[in-house]
């Protein structure tokens, strides 16, 4: 199971001296304004400089025209369950209760009963035997940190019993869902909830064991290891809940690339220009990029007939590998609708 990209920086302050964790108190967020002196004037200066780089890097929802003239929409999610986030814009809405077809990244309900038995894709999750370390070296900091986010959930040294792959899958997870959990649906959920009671059909992007199968093969090792990196990097303690407020204030402006653009400039921040570069090179080559394709070669025919909503990632949406772009590559004319609460570009 992946819910891609848990939006890390949403979720995590700056990196601190002592260790405290995504908190109740960090986590719970109540306002959708970008709360005073959130970065510096010169941090802002370059998360703007760096952002206007990025193709369509403003914007949620994206209107599809297919060659044939059928109409379809792409939605720019948050993978979380907070509640301030759940208020689902009147366009996206309006949307949702006419949609033929709901394309989410992926269907998590049981495959079959003998999943809520055992837990799934276990081979892919669980290592064959026990290990001192990892197979993923990371820096003492970061590794510090990671104990952190694992002891939180009673794993003491996760490394010893999860593969590489199931490493990283939960550190893409946001730790502030669980508070939420059991009542609120991430968004993605909410979305696909909403549309399938209105009577659309649920066709998921990739299969449930994507993450975990794709990030086993050998030839996606530089991946995996990048994708560790940064998460994990991510993983650092915050004590105020100041950075993730600033992350849902970027978003709910549709301020997309700003958003992607900050996360950039932490991991530069941590592993210097250099490693920081190789690492998410590595990283979204695989999550964005090459799962863009795959997404747009899974549903180019129902693309045709219209009446697909896609809720993904919002980070899918921008760059010349983002969605919209590779939309208009294959011949559709994708324009942005400017929903309820967003800056106008």
């Amino acid at each position: 199971m992946i819910r891609w990209i848990a939006f890390c920086l949403a979720c995590f302050a700056s990196p601190v001296a002592a260790a405290s964790w995504a908190t109740k108190e960090v986590c719970d967020v109540n306002a959708l304004s970008l709360p005073p002196n959130w970065l510096s004037i010169e941090e802002a200066s370059e998360v703007k400089v760096r952002a206007a780089e990025l193709s369509n890097g403003v914007g949620r929802l994206w209107r599809i025209e297919a060659p044939s003239g059928s109409v379809s929409h792409l939605y720019g999610t948050m993978h979380v369950n907070a509640p301030v986030l759940l208020d689902l814009p009147p366009e996206l809405t309006e949307i949702i209760e006419t949609a033929r077809i709901i394309a989410p990244e992926t269907d998590n309900r049981l495959l079959a009963r003998r999943f809520a038995r055992n837990d799934r894709f276990e081979s892919l999750r669980w290592a064959s035997a026990r290990r001192d370390t990892g197979a993923t070296p990371f820096e003492p900091e970061l590794e510090h940190w990671i104990r952190i986010f694992f002891s939180a959930y009673g794993f003491e040294r996760p490394w010893t019993v999860l593969t590489d792959p199931a490493l990283a899958e939960m550190l893409l997870w946001s730790p502030c869902n669980d508070f939420n959990a059991g009542i609120f649906p991430i968004m993605d959920d909410l979305i696909m909830l909403n549309a399938r009671i209105a009577g659309a059909e649920i066709r998921p992007l990739e299969p449930q064991s994507a993450f975990l199968r794709d990030l086993s093969e050998a030839h996606r090792g530089a991946a995996l290891h990048g994708t560790l990196q940064v998460f994990g990097a991510y993983a650092a303690p915050s004590h105020s809940s100041v950075q993730r407020q600033a992350g849902f204030a970027l978003y709910a402006q549709g301020r997309i690339a700003e958003l992607m653009a900050w996360g950039e400039l932490y991991v530069i921040d941590i592993f210097g220009k250099e490693r920081a570069d190789e690492y998410l090179g590595a990283s979204n080559g695989y999550l964005l990029t090459e799962r863009n394709a795959l997404w747009l070669d899974q549903v180019g025919d129902e693309l045709d007939v219209g009446g697909v909503l896609m809720p993904v990632g919002a980070f899918h949406i921008p760059g010349d590998t983002g969605l919209v772009s590779l939309l208009r590559q294959r011949g559709h004319k994708v324009t942005r609708i400017v929903v309820t609460g967003e800056v106008s570009r």
